[in-house]
């Protein structure tokens, strides 16, 4: 069970890969089998390997990270602290909406998700939303028996 230090020093280990863009030493924080998720809205990424691709993907759509975290509690296998982040998302501003009529859209989403998985249309690496600028999230540790 992790002590409320060996939570802390796994925080500044995320907080640290995280702000230095190092996919590889964040993956090194997460077990072969561990599930990920930025936002309590986004399907969650589902092992080491992919957690590693999805933190080099979002490298190339962030900027200027800042990151500041403490630790909430901490009790058996599960850590929880509070996350205050403030970044700049680089976006190549392509959305698609779907006009109910002249003045309300019943649907707005990012290109990538109407052109299929991979990208926009020209290739490019979608965009993905990691929140709002100085916005807050929670990130939880729950490690095995």
């Amino acid at each position: 069970m992790p002590t409320v230090d060996e939570f802390s020093r796994w925080l500044e280990g995320y907080r640290q890969a995280l702000i230095a863009f190092d996919a590889e030493a964040g993956g090194e924080l997460f077990s072969v089998d561990a599930t990920y998720q930025d936002s309590p809205y986004a399907d969650p990424v589902v092992g080491r390997a992919a957690i590693v691709a999805y933190w080099q993907m979002a490298a190339e759509l962030m900027t200027d990270v800042e990151l500041e975290c403490e630790v909430v509690a901490v009790s058996g296998h599960v850590g929880v602290a509070h996350l205050r982040d403030a970044l700049t998302r680089v976006s190549s501003g392509t959305r698609a909406a779907t006009m109910a009529s002249s003045s309300s859209c019943s649907i707005a989403t990012d290109a990538p998700s109407i052109f299929g998985s991979g990208g926009s249309r020209n290739g490019e690496v979608g965009e993905r939303s990691f929140g709002s600028p100085r916005g807050g999230s929670g990130v939880g540790l729950e490690s095995g028996s």
